[in-house]
């Protein structure tokens, strides 16, 4: 066969196979799927960008993509409306063929204008997430758009939408939940909730209140909370699949005034100091986290989750 013949057969064949690709909808701005975020102001969305087309547009965070990717790679277009002045998009890597070296980019202002980038962040490295936090008047419509600048693939897309605060619950079966594995910071609580007398505590609770999360994937429980006042809290953490009170798995009642609570690594026991060594959690149970705020005095904490937790995601397949 003449090779010639040969080479174009070729080039007719990869046209015809990209052509029945389909191209995502919401493969440019002007036709972004729009997320709903849930009542907590929190949503994530599964997604890939494997059969995406370039834009002909990048940044400063996603120009250097690799060939034959052009520069800005293949984006993925999305848009939701703020339900709060504290804004974070996370991107991740998922899947059986995820995306390698995610970047997100949020625009100020939407498709009809010059595209002017607000904000934007690139993954360290081919498995990391990307992500990026921003400020926006609650009832502000954001578009942003996700992109892979090594390979396409497969990614997880959670977006926070809050005042920043996350207030706690008083009692246990209303606890406030506390995923998508954002930080946080809670403002305390100025009245007593409920709860019974944890085994580690001497005393009965006097000003507890309560948070609650699903875990994503079997593993251990690291978090911290540091104190934004005159802290001072004991806490104890339930196993509450099968409802409350649920079975405690943990309790700590050293407390002081200054020092940081949780789950840490580098402690040995539950009672030299307000930390316990991690436990192990079970994919799809339900904790809850009793803190008793011992000063009364409404302190409130910043919370931080550990680098190898998750929290069940409820995801939304597009």
């Amino acid at each position: 066969m003449n090779i010639r013949l040969l080479c174009l057969m070729t080039v007719l064949l990869l046209s015809r196979e990209h052509l029945i690709a389909q191209v995502p909808v919401n493969d440019n701005c002007g036709n972004a799927s729009f997320v709903y975020l849930d009542p907590t102001g929190n949503t994530c969305i599964s997604d890939n960008n494997t059969t995406g087309t370039g834009d002909g547009i990048s940044n400063t965070c996603d120009a250097a993509a690799i060939p034959p990717l052009p520069a800005g790679g293949h984006e993925i277009w999305y848009s939701y409306v703020a339900s709060g002045t504290v804004n974070t998009i996370s991107v991740s890597p998922s899947g059986a063929t995820p995306a390698e070296k995610l970047s997100v980019t949020v625009l100020t202002g939407n498709c009809s204008g010059p595209g002017v980038v607000n904000v934007c962040n690139t993954a360290a490295t081919t498995g990391d997430p990307a992500s990026v936090a921003f400020t926006a008047a609650a009832g502000t419509q954001i578009w942003f758009y996700v992109t892979a600048l090594e390979d396409d693939g497969e990614f997880l897309v959670c977006i926070s939408s809050t005042n920043g605060f996350i207030n706690p619950a008083l009692t246990c079966t209303n606890a406030s939940p506390i995923c998508n594995t954002y930080d946080f910071t809670s403002p305390g609580s100025g009245q007593p909730g409920t709860s019974s007398v944890p085994s580690c505590f001497n005393s009965p609770p006097v000003r507890p209140f309560w948070y609650k999360f699903t875990v994503g994937y079997n593993g251990p429980l690291e978090f911290t909370g540091f104190p934004t006042n005159i802290g001072g809290f004991r806490w104890a953490l339930y196993d509450i699949t099968l409802g409350c009170p649920g079975t405690e798995v943990a309790c700590n009642s050293f407390y002081d005034p200054f020092l940081p609570f949780g789950m840490s690594p580098f402690v040995v026991n539950c009672t030299s100091s307000p930390a316990c060594p991690p436990i192990n959690v079970t994919s799809g149970n339900t904790y809850a986290l009793m803190l008793d705020d011992t000063s009364q005095s409404n302190s409130g904490f910043d919370f931080n989750w550990g680098t190898v937790f998750n929290c069940f995601q409820q995801l939304i397949f597009l």
